[in-house]
Parts: structure tokens; sequence; C-alpha cells
């Protein structure tokens, strides 16, 4: 269960990496194309902004379908302790990092 919740925890932060990346490459080729004279430094950060409401949204709803694993009780509730430990630790910092 451990490599469970480590697995589920990788991809989903592969997943956001990949789509803030993506991003942030739309967005400095379009404003490349365009000829524009803000700094790359601007265009990342507006890029990665446009992205932290989605990803909010995405681990929210990766909480909410981990809550029964933490309402488990007695037998049960200990074996699902590996799994529910990566989760609850990557749940958290997502939105707030750039």
């Amino acid at each position: 269960m451990v490599l469970t919740g480590l697995a589920i925890v990788l991809v989903v932060l592969i997943d956001d990496a990949v789509v803030d990346i993506d991003n942030i490459m739309r967005h400095v080729r379009a404003h490349r194309s365009q000829g524009g004279e803000r700094s790359t430094a601007a265009l990342i950060f507006e890029a990665c902004l446009e992205t932290r409401s989605p990803l909010l949204y995405a681990t929210v709803i990766l909480v909410l379908a981990a809550v029964p694993f933490f309402l488990l009780h007695g037998t049960t509730g200990r074996s699902s302790v590996p799994l529910r430990s990566p989760i609850r630790l990557r749940s958290w910092p997502p939105w707030w990092l750039p």
C-alpha cells in the first residue's frame, strides 16, 4: 500500500508539473511570436498564476476522493495508514508553490 500511495502522489505531482511547464511554454512562444517586450520572468509568473486555480481544484478533488481512507476504523483503518500518509503529505502545498 505504501507503493500505491507513493505512485498516486508521484502521478499527481508530475501531472501538475507538466501542466505548468506546458502553459509556460505556450505563453512564452505566443508572446515571442507577437514580438512583445515583456520579460520572460513576468510571462512565467502570469502562466503559473493562470494554472493555480485549476490545480487547486484538482487537489481538492483528490483530497475528497481520499476522505474515505481517512475515515476507516479498526483493522481496515490500521492497514490503510501506508496509503493515507503520502496522500496527506502531498495534499497541502501545491497551490502556493510557484
